[in-house]
């Protein structure tokens, strides 16, 4: 299993674009389930075709390049015990919605949203279930990789 199928199946489900919107398919079976509301989306769904990995590419940058500056935005609105688990190598610590958005800031969530198609609360429950685990999976050595180890790591995952 790949890179990208090991995210698709912690995420739940798939995006399948069809007609310039995006559809989340169920979940498959021991993921997690897609967030509630309209997935409908005329945004760009992450290569892949995954909304919610979209989601997070939207703000962790195609490349990876905005990863440490999102890490540090995260750590410094009071998060930093919860980004240590998500970087470090044990379980991660999951945070409430409420704060993410609040750290992330409201404005950039429904930045987030709009793009997608969807409604904030349904980008700031995706982002709260889909970023922990991404970012856990980008940084398996318990550690941030450096910019190009970490652009070609994605980039080879989505052919960018």
């Amino acid at each position: 299993m790949g890179f990208l199928d090991q995210l698709r199946s912690l995420f739940g489900g798939r995006t399948e674009s069809r007609g310039g919107t995006a559809t989340v398919s169920p979940p498959e079976a021991g993921g997690s389930p897609a967030p509630s509301g309209d997935p409908a989306s005329s945004g760009s769904p992450a290569p892949g075709g995954d909304i919610h990995m979209g989601m997070v590419m939207e703000l962790i940058g195609s490349d990876g390049s905005g990863l440490p500056a999102l890490l540090e935005k995260i750590r410094a609105g009071g998060l930093g015990e919860f980004v240590g688990t998500w970087v470090g190598t044990g379980d991660n610590m999951p945070v409430s919605t409420k704060r993410l958005v609040e750290v992330l800031g409201p404005d950039r969530v429904a930045e987030v949203a709009r793009k997608f198609g969807v409604s904030s609360d349904v980008a700031a429950t995706s982002l709260t279930n889909t970023l922990p685990r991404v970012i856990d999976k980008l940084t398996p050595e318990g550690r941030v990789p450096d910019a190009e180890t970490l652009r070609k790591h994605l980039s080879a995952q989505f052919k960018l």
